[in-house]
């Protein structure tokens, strides 16, 4: 019996697709992995805003909001909760200056940033994690 050459290229691209899906899984991860690290990527787009609304609301008002309530009903758009959950975000003021936002995270972010310490403040643990900020005075 003798393949013939259509049967033989099919065969060949067949392998050749299933490799290129399969390497590209391994590369970039499943569907819901991205999915997990895009979530994550916005709970943190999510905190970091709130940061920037908690430092104009000191500069305006001379100190800290006493929750995130208020801070959304100056900015409507600000996002208090997290995209799935619909849990708000933690945030608990530790004193004058300082407070602690929290949020619960699929993944972990671990990356090594060009610009050191600074840079990867943001990293975080998989589960719940706080960050700890201070306002600048």
């Amino acid at each position: 019996m003798r393949l013939s050459p259509p049967l033989i290229f099919t065969a060949l691209a067949s392998v050749v697709t299933a490799g290129a899906v399969i390497g590209g899984l391994m590369v970039i991860g499943s569907p819901g992995a991205q999915r997990a690290r895009r979530l994550d990527a916005q709970r943190l787009t999510d905190l970091q805003a709130i940061a920037s609304a908690v430092e104009t609301f000191r500069s305006l008002r001379g100190r800290l909001p006493e929750n995130l309530i208020i801070l959304q009903q100056q900015q409507p758009t600000l996002r208090i909760a997290d995209p799935v959950s619909t849990e708000p975000y933690g945030y608990t003021m530790n004193d004058t200056a300082s407070y602690e936002l929290c949020a619960r995270f699929d993944t972990i972010l671990s990356e090594s940033r060009n610009g050191g310490d600074a840079a990867s403040f943001w990293n975080h643990s998989q589960g719940k994690h706080c960050f700890a900020l201070a306002v600048r005075r």
